[in-house]
């Protein structure tokens, strides 16, 4: 066995019971197996026992119990310090029968025989002599060590080895978070964070992203230092993610149901910037105590492809719409479909267009889902999507789908518009006149960002245009979509102006242009709403904060992804 290895199975023995549940998620075991493991109180040195028909009782599947069994065999093949034989025992009252402390009916008195013929050995040797193969200094040997220990030893193994697992396996010292992690004590014991809380600590300032990944920095690595290795059990990380908030109120992320450190720490979800940082740290320990893909799936991660339409989008558009998404009057649907193809938009249309619409949404949505791959074939099928009331039957179609879905108005323009042009004072970004108020918010929070504001290698001009592009009144629609500029994603809005004089909106889809009217306000609706009309996925860049608007302003997303959440409660710090 390589010292590696010995190494991580001397690790593994070590982990408690929350630790390990933590230890094997990184090691790309499902949280299912891992809290199986924790609903039983197997801890580190519970599981190198376990055997397949213990794996089969916890209900696990075939596959994992084949892969941790292959992982604890791994850990114990040709190593003594995790072998599954326990020294044999002679019980008194048998008159010299055998058995193992494994066979027990009474592990205390088992524990305390092996204990009787340690101190027995024990008292014939000098202060330090020669025990079997081992040298072992008398003054160690601590009879209640013995007592609180029940190691996991060989037949014949020496006394030394013996004495020494006792040793090894006495638990850590339990860490006091409330006085350990002390997060203003520990930030000013170095001097980037003196600064931070100087400048932060009981004002009303935002924090800085920059300063915020200091403060996670110097905690979590003071952390580790303090429970002596990298991987602290949930409610460690979760009582530092209360810490960080407690001392800066400013980092609170203050949405309904959600913890306000849950960006920080999530237990639920084992995610967030401390647990960022902690796989940042893990990789400088060897390749095999660093978290391994994942054993269900050993593809790599890929990209959320499209909005497609889920289940649960389905029940609550069926529920708005009041008719089931499984039954479908086909020919009837054709009928009002071929309609809709055949009658453009005008005053005597424009009811029964909406009414239509209306009806055809779950049909239309299962057509998306199998047959109308891309946005170009939607439209020919559904061409009124580009000739109604400036791109609004794309923004009915969102709304069928998530109807409880927030007023942008509200929750953007009214709500966070105000902070968003206090915040880029803050950070002392220009800021550029502009006759549109939204789109001039919305381009200072995508320049604010953290995910954008993240990326050196690509000019901020060529990610803004991933959102918008402004071309001359005299632009040619028709001949735009077809020569787009290529690394541009669609959708993507068109402004026809300038920044500072917005005139008209476009929004561009495959080869064609949707006129969205003169406000940046019903644009931006009509563009987010597009991305789950069409299915399509959203550019990679600025992904995260089309997501901001997913969970902040339009309230369709529970779940929230760090940065989101950064960025969202920096706002909610702010006043009017």
């Amino acid at each position: 066995m390589t010292d590696c290895l010995l190494e991580e199975a001397s690790l593994v023995r070590k982990l408690s019971i929350g630790e390990l549940e933590t230890y094997l998620i990184d090691k790309g075991f499902t949280e299912t197996a891992a809290s199986k493991l924790k609903e039983n109180e197997i801890d580190g040195w519970s599981l190198l026992k376990l055997q397949e028909r213990h794996l089969a009782e916890l209900g696990l599947s075939m596959g994992q119990r084949i892969k941790l069994m292959e992982y604890i065999s791994h850990l114990t093949a040709e190593n003594p310090e995790t072998a599954d034989d326990f020294p044999t025992l002679v019980y008194p009252e048998d008159n010299g029968s055998e058995s193992t402390l494994n066979g027990c009916n009474s592990m205390m008195n088992c524990h305390s025989i092996l204990k009787e013929q340690l101190t027995s050995s024990l008292k014939d040797t000098e202060s330090v002599g020669h025990i079997g193969d081992g040298l072992i200094p008398k003054q160690e040997i601590d009879p209640e060590l013995l007592e609180n220990s029940v190691p996991s030893l060989r037949n014949g193994k020496n006394l030394a080895q013996l004495v020494k697992h006792f040793q090894l396996f006495q638990p850590q010292e339990a860490v006091n978070v409330d006085e350990e992690l002390d997060v203003i004590s520990i930030l000013k014991s170095e001097p980037a964070g003196l600064r931070i809380v100087e400048s932060y600590y009981g004002k009303p300032f935002p924090i800085s992203v920059e300063d915020r990944q200091i403060i996670i920095r110097l905690t979590v690595q003071y952390m580790t230092k303090v429970i002596g290795h990298l991987y602290p059990s949930s409610e460690i990380k979760e009582k530092l993610a209360m810490k960080i908030v407690e001392a800066f109120p400013s980092l609170a992320l203050n949405r309904p149901g959600l913890n306000p450190y849950s960006y920080l720490y999530n237990k639920g979800t084992t995610s967030g910037f401390i647990d960022t940082r902690l796989k940042t740290m893990r990789k400088s320990l060897p390749l095999n105590e660093r978290k391994r893909r994942s054993c269900d799936n050993p593809q790599p991660k890929v990209r959320k492809l499209k909005h497609r339409m889920t289940t649960d989008d389905a029940a609550a558009a069926a529920a708005a719409t009041g008719e089931s998404p499984l039954h479908f009057d086909e020919a009837d649907l054709e009928q009002k479909v071929m309609w809709l193809r055949e009658n453009p938009t005008s005053v005597e249309t424009e009811t029964t267009i909406m009414e239509f619409m209306q009806d055809t949404f779950q049909y239309r949505k299962l057509q998306i889902d199998r047959e109308l791959v891309n946005a170009t074939m939607i439209l020919q099928k559904y061409p009124r999507f580009i000739d109604f009331d400036n791109g609004r039957l794309i923004y009915a179609d969102f709304l069928h789908r998530y109807p409880r879905a927030g007023h942008f108005g509200e929750n953007f323009t009214q709500k966070y518009a105000r902070k968003i042009f206090r915040l880029a004072a803050f950070y002392r970004m220009p800021i550029e006149d502009c006759r549109d108020s939204c789109l001039q918010a919305l381009m200072l929070s995508l320049k604010l960002f953290p995910s954008v504001r993240k990326i050196k290698k690509i000019p901020l001009a060529s990610i803004v245009e991933h959102f918008i592009v402004f071309r001359s009144e005299n632009t040619d629609l028709d001949l735009f979509p077809k020569t787009k500029p290529p690394h541009l994603e669609q959708p993507f809005l068109l402004c026809l102006g300038s920044f500072n004089d917005p005139k008209h909106y476009y929004l561009i889809v495959d080869e064609c242009a949707i006129p969205c009217g003169s406000e940046c306000e019903n644009a931006f609706q009509i563009l987010i709403a597009s991305f789950f009309t069409f299915g399509m996925e959203y550019p990679l860049f600025i992904s995260q904060w089309y997501q901001f608007f997913e969970e902040a302003v339009f309230n369709i997303r529970e779940t929230s992804c760090n940065n989101v959440a950064s960025f969202t409660a920096t706002l909610e710090s702010l006043p009017q």
